[in-house]
């Protein structure tokens, strides 16, 4: 059983989180209003959370896992795998696969930092720690944490049934 500190622990990290997670929302709408690719985006996401997780997969599982003797192309897992091959079929203009703007690389950065890589590692170790279910009773947070941050840096305005949400907390 775990002590309240290490409940406290759980929660804490778990809003952090989906803190994470929002601004990935956030930073991924403003990307795609700078025109990066839509399928360019998540290739390059997955690609640098491929690069950050890799090292920690090596050396934390290497006593788990067969030894390496295949090439790299085999190792890749499939999710990442069909990213790659989709978006080198389906987008062949290759001024798509530019990054042109500071934004944009940023935005990448952090997709594939924070949400795919960090995010993913966190996620399995609060899943362990807790359970799945206790993951997914923070995905609701989620939710109005995004709404929050998208009025905040993208200026967008919510409504329910005629009223400005944020307006009427502020």
């Amino acid at each position: 059983m775990y002590s309240i500190l290490e409940k406290f622990q759980l929660h804490l990290v778990m809003l952090a989180l989906q803190f994470g997670y929002a601004g990935f929302h956030a930073v991924s709408r403003a990307a795609l209003n700078m025109g990066i690719s839509k399928i360019v985006f998540p290739v390059y996401r997955n690609i640098l959370a491929l690069l950050l997780l890799s090292p920690f997969a090596y050396f934390l599982e290497k006593k788990e896992r067969p030894p390496l003797t295949r090439s790299f192309a085999s190792i890749l897992p499939p999710r990442n795998r069909w990213f790659l091959v989709i978006g080198v079929f389906m987008e062949r203009d290759l001024q798509a696969w530019l990054v042109r703007s500071g934004g944009e690389l940023f935005s990448v950065f952090y997709a594939g930092i924070v949400a795919s890589g960090i995010a993913f590692a966190v996620q399995i170790w609060c899943i362990d720690r807790g359970s799945p279910v206790f993951v997914a009773v923070y995905q609701p947070v989620q939710t109005l944490v995004v709404v929050i941050m998208a009025s905040a840096a993208l200026g967008e305005e919510f409504y329910l049934e005629g009223y400005d949400i944020l307006r009427l907390f502020i």
